[in-house]
C-alpha cells in the first residue's frame, strides 16, 4: 500500500508539478511585458506577505493575545479599512498615470511593517494590543492601494490577457508562499534556543518582510501604464475635482447589474471571512499549533494551489467563470466541515491542503468575476465600494464569529459558518441560473 502511494506521489504529483510549470512558461514566453511584471511583482508580493503575515497569530499568542486578541486582529482592519477606501479611490482616480500614487500607499503599509520589529520592547502588557493596533492600521494604506491596484489591473490587461496574468501569477504565488513559510517555520522552529531567542527570530523576519516590500515597489514601477489623454471624469483634458470624484462614489450603487452582483458577493464574503478567526483559534489554541506545523499547514496548501491553479483554469475556459465561482464556492464549505472533523493538527493540515486545491479557485473566479462586473469608466471607484463593503464585511464577521465562539465553542462555531457558506452558494447558483436563461431568451 506505501509502495503505490509514493509511485502515485512521484508518476502523478511530482509529474503534475513539472508539468504545471513546463505549460506556465510557455504560457509567459506568450505573454507581453506586463504578464512577466505581474509575475515577478506578484511573487516578491507574496515573499513580503509570508515573511510576516502565517505566523501573526502565533506571534499574538506568545506576547500574551488572547481569543478575544485574535478576533480583533481579523476584525479591526476591515473596520479602518472602511474609512479608506473611497477617499484613496477618489485620491488615485485624480491620476492620469496611477502607477505613482499606488506605490505611495505600497510604501506606507510597508513602513507599519516595520514598526513590528519594536514591538518586544514596550511594556508587556501593552503587547498585544499595539500589535494587533499596527496590524490594523496597516491595512489603512494597504486597502486603498490594494483597491487601486485592481483597477490598474483591469486597465493594464485585456480580457483574456487578465484571465492568463491572474491565472499565472497566483499559480506560481502559490509556490513561493509554500516554499517562504516553510522555510521561516524551520527557521523559528530550528534557531532559537529559548523564549527571548523566538521572539527574536521574529523581529529579523519582519525586517527582511520590509526589504522585500521594497523591491516589490520597484518591480511594480516596471509597468507599462497605458497612456490615458485625462484622468477618468475630467472635462476638457483636466483632472477632476475632489467634488466630482466623491459624487462619482454614488454612480456604481445607481448601476443595478453592479449592485445584482454585489449583494451575493458581499454575502459570500461575510461568511468567508468569519471562518478566519476561527480556523485560527481551533489551529492554535485548540490544536496547540507550533509555527512548524503552520508552516507544514502553509506548505501543502500552496503544492495544492499550486496544482489547483491550472484545474480552475480549465474549468473557466470550458464552463465559463460564473458556473465555476459556484462549484468552487460550494468545495470551499465543503472544506469547512472536512476541517470540523480533525482529531489533531495532522489532519486538519490535510483538510487544509483540499482548502488550498480549492480557495485558489475562489481567488481566480471572484477577481475575474468583479473585474467583468465593472466598467472601464472610474473602474477605481467602482472597486473601492465593493471593496468598502468586503471591508465592512470583515469588520463585522470575526465580531460575528467571536459571538458564536463563546456561546457555543470552536468547532459547533464553524458548524454554523459552514452552513452560511453553503446558502451562499445556492444564491450564487440561482443567479446563474436566472443570467443563464436571460442569454437564452436574448438569443
Amino acid at each position: 500500500m506505501i509502495s503505490t502511494f509514493l509511485k502515485n506521489f512521484f508518476q502523478k504529483g511530482l509529474l503534475g508539478i513539472y508539468h504545471n510549470f513546463l505549460l506556465s512558461y510557455r504560457q509567459i514566453r506568450r505573454g507581453d511585458r506586463n504578464v512577466m511584471v505581474f509575475i515577478i511583482y506578484g511573487l516578491l508580493y507574496d515573499v513580503f506577505l509570508n515573511l510576516y503575515k502565517p505566523f501573526s497569530v502565533k506571534f499574538l499568542d506568545r506576547v500574551g493575545g488572547t481569543a478575544f486578541h485574535i478576533s480583533l486582529l481579523n476584525s479591526l482592519p476591515g473596520f479602518l479599512a472602511v474609512f479608506a477606501l473611497i477617499p484613496g479611490a477618489v485620491i488615485i482616480n485624480r491620476f492620469r498615470r496611477k502607477k505613482g500614487v499606488i506605490s505611495v500607499f505600497f510604501g506606507i503599509s510597508r513602513a507599519f511593517v516595520l514598526m513590528l520589529v519594536f514591538i518586544p520592547y514596550m511594556p508587556e502588557a501593552l503587547r498585544p494590543i499595539l500589535f494587533v493596533v499596527l496590524m490594523s492600521a496597516m491595512n489603512f494604506p494597504d486597502a486603498i492601494s490594494q483597491s487601486g491596484l485592481q483597477g490598474f489591473l483591469g486597465d493594464v490587461f485585456n480580457g483574456v490577457d487578465r484571465s492568463r496574468a491572474i491565472t499565472l501569477r497566483n499559480k506560481f504565488g502559490q509556490m513561493v508562499a509554500m516554499a517562504v513559510t516553510l522555510s521561516t517555520g524551520f527557521i523559528v522552529m530550528l534557531v532559537p534556543k529559548n523564549e527571548a531567542q523566538t521572539i527574536t527570530v521574529y523581529q529579523v523576519l519582519f525586517a527582511a518582510a520590509v526589504v522585500f516590500g521594497i523591491a516589490e515597489i520597484f518591480v511594480f514601477m516596471r509597468f507599462k501604464e497605458p497612456q490615458k489623454e485625462s484622468p477618468e471624469g475630467g472635462e476638457g483634458g483636466g483632472r477632476p475635482s475632489l467634488k466630482s470624484g466623491f459624487k462619482a462614489v454614488l454612480e456604481p450603487l445607481k448601476d443595478r447589474k453592479f449592485v445584482a452582483y454585489m449583494i451575493p458577493t458581499i454575502y459570500f464574503y461575510f461568511m468567508y471571512q468569519a471562518g478566519w478567526p476561527l480556523f485560527s483559534i481551533l489551529q492554535v489554541i485548540d490544536l496547540k499549533a507550533t509555527e512548524f506545523h503552520m508552516a507544514l499547514n502553509a506548505a501543502l496548501a500552496g503544492i495544492c494551489g499550486f496544482l489547483g491553479a491550472n484545474f480552475w483554469g480549465r474549468r473557466i475556459a470550458k464552463k465559463g467563470n460564473d458556473f465555476t465561482t459556484v462549484i468552487a464556492t460550494l468545495l470551499l464549505a465543503v472544506s469547512v466541515f472536512l476541517t470540523i472533523l480533525s482529531p489533531n493538527i495532522w489532519v486538519y493540515i490535510l483538510c487544509q491542503g483540499f482548502g488550498g486545491f480549492v480557495g485558489i479557485g475562489v481567488v481566480i473566479t471572484m477577481f475575474n468575476g468583479l473585474l467583468a462586473a465593472t466598467p472601464d469608466k472610474n473602474r477605481v471607484i467602482y472597486i473601492a465600494v465593493f471593496n468598502t463593503f468586503v471591508n465592512l464585511s470583515l469588520g463585522l464577521s470575526p465580531l460575528f464569529a467571536n459571538v458564536l465562539y463563546e456561546a457555543m465553542g470552536t468547532r459547533q462555531a464553524m458548524a454554523v459558518m459552514g452552513l452560511g457558506r453553503l446558502l451562499s452558494t445556492v444564491i450564487l447558483y440561482v443567479i446563474y441560473l436566472r443570467n443563464k436563461r436571460k442569454v437564452i431568451k436574448s438569443v
